[in-house]
Protein backbone atom coordinates (compact mmCIF):
# COMPACT_ATOMS: atom_id res chain seq x y z
CA UNK A 1 0.00 0.00 0.00
CA UNK A 2 1.21 3.61 -0.86
CA UNK A 3 0.72 6.20 1.85
CA UNK A 4 0.88 9.90 1.80
CA UNK A 5 2.03 12.67 3.60
CA UNK A 6 -0.36 11.72 6.65
CA UNK A 7 0.32 8.29 6.81
CA UNK A 8 -2.66 7.24 5.35
CA UNK A 9 -3.04 3.84 3.81
CA UNK A 10 -4.46 4.30 0.32
CA UNK A 11 -4.63 0.57 -2.27
CA UNK A 12 -2.30 -0.64 -5.22
CA UNK A 13 -3.69 -2.09 -8.08
CA UNK A 14 -2.99 -5.69 -7.95
CA UNK A 15 -0.47 -7.22 -9.76
CA UNK A 16 -0.72 -10.66 -9.42
CA UNK A 17 1.34 -10.77 -5.89
CA UNK A 18 4.63 -8.95 -7.86
CA UNK A 19 5.41 -5.42 -8.15
CA UNK A 20 4.03 -3.99 -11.32
CA UNK A 21 7.59 -3.19 -13.45
CA UNK A 22 5.63 -1.87 -16.20
CA UNK A 23 3.40 1.11 -16.71
CA UNK A 24 1.48 -0.66 -18.62
CA UNK A 25 1.12 -3.09 -16.14
CA UNK A 26 -0.08 -0.88 -13.34
CA UNK A 27 -2.66 0.53 -15.68
CA UNK A 28 -4.21 -2.49 -16.97
CA UNK A 29 -4.49 -3.30 -12.79
CA UNK A 30 -5.71 -0.28 -12.30
CA UNK A 31 -8.70 -0.70 -14.81
CA UNK A 32 -9.17 -4.35 -14.29
CA UNK A 33 -11.60 -4.19 -11.46
CA UNK A 34 -15.25 -5.11 -11.86
CA UNK A 35 -16.50 -1.74 -11.37
CA UNK A 36 -13.77 0.37 -12.54
CA UNK A 37 -14.42 1.00 -15.72
CA UNK A 38 -18.00 1.39 -15.32
CA UNK A 39 -17.34 3.77 -13.00
CA UNK A 40 -15.24 5.79 -15.21
CA UNK A 41 -17.60 6.10 -18.09
CA UNK A 42 -20.49 7.27 -15.60
CA UNK A 43 -18.19 10.13 -14.99
CA UNK A 44 -17.56 10.93 -18.20
CA UNK A 45 -20.66 10.93 -19.54
CA UNK A 46 -22.22 12.62 -16.37
CA UNK A 47 -20.24 15.52 -18.28
CA UNK A 48 -19.93 17.93 -15.22
CA UNK A 49 -19.08 16.67 -11.35
CA UNK A 50 -21.00 13.60 -9.98
CA UNK A 51 -21.85 13.48 -6.34
CA UNK A 52 -21.29 9.80 -4.47
CA UNK A 53 -24.80 8.87 -4.34
CA UNK A 54 -26.00 9.94 -7.56
CA UNK A 55 -22.96 8.71 -8.93
CA UNK A 56 -23.84 4.85 -6.42
CA UNK A 57 -27.11 5.02 -8.06
CA UNK A 58 -26.45 5.43 -11.81
CA UNK A 59 -24.09 1.97 -11.25
CA UNK A 60 -26.49 0.46 -9.58
CA UNK A 61 -25.79 -3.09 -7.67
CA UNK A 62 -22.28 -1.87 -6.27
CA UNK A 63 -21.69 -1.23 -2.90
CA UNK A 64 -21.02 1.92 -0.76
CA UNK A 65 -17.87 0.40 0.19
CA UNK A 66 -16.53 -0.65 -3.40
CA UNK A 67 -17.35 2.35 -4.59
CA UNK A 68 -15.51 4.43 -1.74
CA UNK A 69 -12.57 1.79 -2.34
CA UNK A 70 -12.67 2.75 -6.34
CA UNK A 71 -12.88 6.29 -5.98
CA UNK A 72 -10.32 6.06 -3.21
CA UNK A 73 -7.80 4.40 -6.05
CA UNK A 74 -8.31 6.33 -8.21
CA UNK A 75 -8.09 9.45 -6.97
CA UNK A 76 -4.72 8.99 -5.33
CA UNK A 77 -3.61 8.00 -8.88
CA UNK A 78 -5.22 11.01 -10.14
CA UNK A 79 -7.79 9.62 -12.66
CA UNK A 80 -10.65 11.22 -10.43
CA UNK A 81 -10.71 14.48 -8.93
CA UNK A 82 -12.29 14.64 -6.11
CA UNK A 83 -14.06 18.31 -4.55
CA UNK A 84 -15.21 18.76 -1.25
CA UNK A 85 -18.75 21.33 -0.72
CA UNK A 86 -19.40 23.22 2.30
CA UNK A 87 -22.53 25.44 2.64
CA UNK A 88 -25.68 25.29 1.33
CA UNK A 89 -24.18 22.87 -1.25
CA UNK A 90 -22.02 20.60 1.21
CA UNK A 91 -21.27 16.98 -0.46
CA UNK A 92 -18.54 15.88 -2.28
CA UNK A 93 -18.18 15.61 -5.87
CA UNK A 94 -16.45 13.53 -8.53
CA UNK A 95 -15.17 14.33 -11.91
CA UNK A 96 -12.40 12.49 -14.37
CA UNK A 97 -9.00 14.47 -14.52
CA UNK A 98 -7.62 15.25 -18.12
CA UNK A 99 -5.38 12.32 -16.93
CA UNK A 100 -8.95 10.35 -16.80
CA UNK A 101 -9.78 11.29 -20.07
CA UNK A 102 -6.69 10.45 -21.39
CA UNK A 103 -6.83 7.04 -19.83
CA UNK A 104 -10.48 6.53 -21.05
CA UNK A 105 -9.44 7.86 -25.02
CA UNK A 106 -6.86 4.84 -24.61
CA UNK A 107 -9.52 1.99 -23.48
CA UNK A 108 -11.61 3.28 -26.80
CA UNK A 109 -9.07 2.40 -28.68
CA UNK A 110 -8.18 -1.09 -27.08
CA UNK A 111 -11.98 -1.56 -26.83
CA UNK A 112 -12.16 -1.07 -30.79
CA UNK A 113 -8.94 -2.92 -31.13
CA UNK A 114 -10.08 -5.85 -29.49
CA UNK A 115 -13.34 -5.98 -31.64
CA UNK A 116 -11.44 -5.64 -35.04
CA UNK A 117 -9.50 -8.75 -33.61
CA UNK A 118 -11.99 -10.57 -31.83
CA UNK A 119 -11.85 -14.06 -33.25
CA UNK A 120 -14.72 -15.68 -30.92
Amino acid sequence: MATNSSSLAYPEPYCAGESCEFEVARTVALIAGRWAVPTMESLYFAGAPVRFRALQRHLGSISQKELTRQLTLFVHHAVVSRRAHEGSRAGIEYALTARGLALLKQMDALDRWAKRTDTA
